[in-house]
């Protein structure tokens, strides 16, 4: 302890030094930024868009061109047949549902109409399905680089409508 009074000068000195160098090496001594030249090209992922169905095409949202984002409706198949069925169905179950709840009716049609609220939904949720899949929908954000049908065309099942550019991840 008698070593460290005597010399508090030096150690005053020696202390304001390490805090120097600290500061110096803090902002001076980080890791540089290098740039890389690099050759190469920088290719589009190409996505290739189809009707999972065959029907006449009613409409296409997209051309070539245009920006998408995921999840956008590019084109829908004319399925009015298909949608009038659904709503027939959504008719049905309703007229069906309203019967169930009726006190009037007798038990045995109760389970008449229970069978048949069965068959309507698994019908419903079939034809809502394919009308789902009657549309084309963006995968991921992009460019439509090609279209090659048009409305009124006939789809053809899994036969390329779109081609998507979308960007290739970074690597």
């Amino acid at each position: 302890m008698e070593f460290i009074r005597r010399n508090q000068g030096v150690w005053a000195v020696l202390a304001i030094l390490s805090v120097l160098i600290l500061v110096l090496f803090t902002f001076f001594g980080g890791a540089e930024e290098e740039e890389v030249a690099m050759r190469g090209k920088v290719e589009p992922r190409r996505m290739y868009l189809s009707f999972n169905m065959e029907y006449p095409i009613g409409a296409m949202y997209a051309n070539v061109g245009d920006e998408v984002h995921r999840g956008d409706v590019l084109g829908v198949l004319q399925m009015d047949d298909l949608t009038s069925q659904a709503e027939a169905a959504k008719n049905s179950i309703a007229h069906y549902e309203e019967e169930m709840k009726d006190p009037n009716v007798d038990a045995d049609e109760k389970k008449l109409a229970y069978s048949k609220l069965s068959g309507l939904r698994a019908d419903l949720l079939l034809k809502e399905k394919f009308l789902r899949q009657g549309r084309i929908v963006a995968p991921a954000d992009g460019v439509i680089s090609v279209r090659l049908q048009n409305p009124g065309e006939m789809a053809v099942a899994m036969k390329p409508v779109f081609y998507l550019e979308a960007p290739n991840s970074k690597w």
